[in-house]
């Protein structure tokens, strides 16, 4: 059972016990999901920083490529996003919860 308090001036139509519950749920599942975001989120964090740790050796392996790292570890290389996109999606990752950076010393020489 589910109680909602109100102070004495709120006027609010009376809810029948399975009202109380469908609006206990709803209150639940948005909690329940910011807990997930935020779990996800600091999740990211990790990664980040793992990649940023992990650049000068990046740097080496695979300069003037695309990198993504997932779940705080290196996961992918592509000459491209095209290419990483397409890696990322046939080891079923999704894209929007990796780190993507495109990795460089600086030296890269475009052709005239």
């Amino acid at each position: 059972m589910v109680h909602i308090i109100l102070d004495n001036h709120s006027k609010l139509p009376e809810l029948s016990e399975e009202e109380k519950d469908e609006m206990f749920e709803q209150i639940l599942e948005y909690h329940e999901g910011i807990a997930s975001r935020i779990k996800d989120l600091k999740s990211y964090k990790r990664t980040n920083r793992k990649f940023t740790e992990d650049y000068p050796k990046l740097v080496k392996l695979y300069n003037n490529q695309m990198v993504a790292y997932y779940d705080n570890r290196y996961l992918a290389h592509a000459r491209n996003v095209e290419e990483i996109s397409k890696k990322l999606d046939s080891l079923g990752v999704p894209r929007n919860d990796c780190v993507i950076r495109y990795v460089t010393d600086g030296s890269r020489k475009f052709a005239p």
